[in-house]
């Protein structure tokens, strides 16, 4: 996964932060709960980490239309 072609990105908290390049697998879909586990198998982020695991979860909004990513 390339983001952003390596430039930094300012986050909306006025944070900068880097793109690293990884390769990641899916390691689990719970469609019940709207949740993809993936999990970095190479890449930038395993010079710094043992293991890298990210977990996304998207909920409905409890006023309105529309949904919040976890």
């Amino acid at each position: 996964m390339k983001v952003n072609r390596g430039k930094s990105v300012p986050l909306s908290i006025g944070v900068m932060c880097m793109a690293k390049k990884v390769k990641e697998v899916v390691e689990a879909v719970e469609h019940d709960k709207n949740l993809v586990t993936f999990k970095v198998i190479e890449g930038d982020l395993m010079e710094e980490y043992k293991s890298f695991v990210v977990r996304i979860q998207v909920s409905p909004k409890s006023e309105g239309s529309g949904s919040v990513v976890h």
